[in-house]
């Protein structure tokens, strides 16, 4: 879609990314959310397959304790 990397710039990041991503996702190849993950060290990417790009509400609850346990990795 013509968005540009902020690779570089996510590197200055010093807490942990929690990177969600669908793996049937139309606009963003899961690649893009490797690599926002491996840009910041420590970060995790938590991929839903058959999901696009809109998080369904089913995932509600995984997604709330995937933000959980990254915030006290992050020490927050």
């Amino acid at each position: 879609m013509g968005a540009q990397w902020s690779g570089p710039r996510l590197r200055e990041l010093r807490k942990p990314l929690l990177v969600l991503h669908g793996e049937a996702d139309q606009m963003l190849r899961v690649k893009a959310g490797k690599a926002a993950a491996a840009a910041v060290e420590g970060s995790r990417l938590l991929t839903f397959p058959g999901v696009g790009h809109d998080l369904p509400a089913a995932l509600a609850p995984v997604i709330a304790s995937a933000v959980r346990e990254n915030a006290a990795r992050a020490g927050l």
